[in-house]
Formats: structure tokens, sequence, C-alpha cells
């Protein structure tokens, strides 16, 4: 026995060992849908994983996502009116908290209505991409309101036409002065001290940075990346957000041109040896899903 060379044999194996777990699409790894079990998992050494891609898609005509930016010939304004009572605020609305841990809820999981929300949405894709982390969503924003509740919601819309649910955001538009020493490409981070609140400029655009909550995604060859904007609700089972009323009163325009590129940026992984699975709609625990139906603008 030597002790010496057998700790040094375990440093080794431990320090190489990932020390991340990430387990992906739970409630598709079996042939019974919602039942809590994975399709493939991966091991990282550090979260957010180092070797992700900060992969910018840009915000164009009818509702597209480009990688490419705006060219200087190409300009756009988009316009909704946020209404947080467009839809019910909760995808699982008067049902007790236990029903959210059913392997297939009764997900109340509604379209955007009108022209109370924008969406934007990628051509299919050519590979599988993963994401594992925080995103951002870089609005260039004017508002008829001195102050506007935003929520920013990314789905994966499959070949099938289908639409899964994969992760939100929010942001009260005056809060949106980032913290300069946390603040990355991935997570807008604001500070959210009262001193730093500021009205949104009168008839003028300015950037918001929406923050999407950490997540892991795989998103599959063929689908399409979408991203939503509105207002807060709708989109979350058993969360009721208290925003400001809108009474169908504001207006909202989001630009995307050379100079003000609204932008998703997504931390995306390539390559990441998922199996071929093929599983049917609400199989993802946690992830209603729906019938894809464009938003006003096209997305």
């Amino acid at each position: 026995y030597d002790g010496i060379q057998s700790y040094g044999v375990s440093k080794k194996m431990f320090e190489d060992s990932p020390r991340i777990r990430v387990l992906f699409e739970n409630g598709a790894g079996t042939d019974v849908p919602g039942l809590p079990a994975t399709t493939f998992t991966l091991g990282f050494k550090n979260y957010p994983p180092q070797k992700k891609r900060d992969i910018r898609w840009y915000f164009g005509p009818n509702g597209t996502l480009s990688r490419r930016r705006p060219s200087r010939a190409q300009s756009g304004i988009d316009s909704y009116r946020p209404d947080p009572e467009a839809r019910p605020m909760q995808t699982i609305p008067g049902q007790g908290q236990s029903e959210s841990w059913v392997l297939q809820p009764n997900y109340d999981w509604r379209p955007l209505l009108g022209d109370t929300a924008v969406g934007y949405i990628s051509p299919p894709l050519e590979e599988d991409w993963a994401i594992v982390g925080p995103s951002s969503v870089d609005l260039w924003l004017r508002s008829s309101a001195a102050d506007t509740d935003l929520q920013a919601t990314l789905t994966e819309v499959r070949p099938d036409g289908s639409e899964i649910y994969v992760q939100t955001g929010w942001l009260r538009a005056s809060h949106r002065k980032p913290d300069r020493r946390k603040r990355t490409r991935l997570d807008p981070v604001q500070s959210h001290l009262e001193e730093e609140a500021e009205p949104m400029p009168d008839g003028e655009f300015t950037l918001a940075r929406v923050p999407i909550f950490p997540v892991a995604h795989l998103f599959r060859s063929q689908s399409r990346i979408r991203v939503t904007v509105a207002a807060p609700g709708g989109d979350r089972t058993r969360w009721a957000l208290d925003t400001q009323p809108t009474n169908g009163a504001v207006l909202n325009e989001i630009a995307h041109e050379r100079r003000r590129p609204s932008r998703l940026v997504l931390p995306m992984l390539r390559r990441v040896g998922a199996p071929e699975v093929d599983f049917p709609c609400n199989s993802l625990r946690g992830q209603p899903c729906r019938t894809y139906e464009p938003a006003g603008n096209g997305g």
C-alpha cells in the first residue's frame, strides 16, 4: 500500500471528473411521458460551462431571428400593446401546488393574443444545439408609458408544429440600469437600486436587457428557436406576478436596425452527442407544449 501514490491518484481522479452534472429532457427518458427520467446528461467542471459560445440571434423583419446583424440598409420597428389580462396569469390556474408534480399536468398555456405581444423565430437548426446557463434578450425599446413591465419567453418550435416552453425572464423597464461590475453578455444583472431607477425617455429608444433565468435545454436539429416579448403572465405554472395594469393604453416599440440591434444571446453548446429520441408533446416535466401560432408581427 502506497499512501502517497494512492492519494495522488485519487486527487487526480477527483480533479479530472466533472463537478457539474446536467440532466436534459427530464420526462422523455422512458416510454411513459412525464416520468422523471432523462434522455442524456453532460458533465462540466465549471458552471456556466467554459466551452459554451455566446451566440447572438438578431431580431429582423416579419418576426425573424438571424445570426447576421442588420445591415445599414435594414431598418424596422415592431410594436405591441402589453396587456397582462390577455391570457390567464398562470398555466395551472385555480389548482393546487401538487398539480405541478403529476406526470402530465392539465396546462392552460395559451398562444399570444393579437397585438399584445411580438415574437421572433429562427430558421430550422442544422444540428443539435444545447444551452446551459443564463440568457439575455437585449431590447432597443421605446414606450408611450413612463414605465413598462417586460416578459421575454424562450421556446422551441419543433418540425411537427408543436412548441415547447423553455424559460422566461422579466424586467421592469425603470430598473434597466445594469450593475457594471457584474453584468456579462449573457447575464445583464441590473442593480435594482431605488436611486438608480429611471423612467423611460419620452419618445426615444433606450436599451433594456431582459435576463432569462438559467436553464439547460436541447434544441434539436430542424427545430426553431423562438423568443416572445409581452406583458408578464401566461407562461408560468403557479406564479401570479404583480405587474402594472395597462388598460390597453400603452404602446411598446422594439427596433431592429444597424444602430439599434435588438437580439437574443444564448449560451450554446454544439455537438453534445445527444441520442436520437422522439417524444410526444407535453412529455418534459415543467415544460408545457402547445401548437405553435405566430405572433402578430409574424414570429
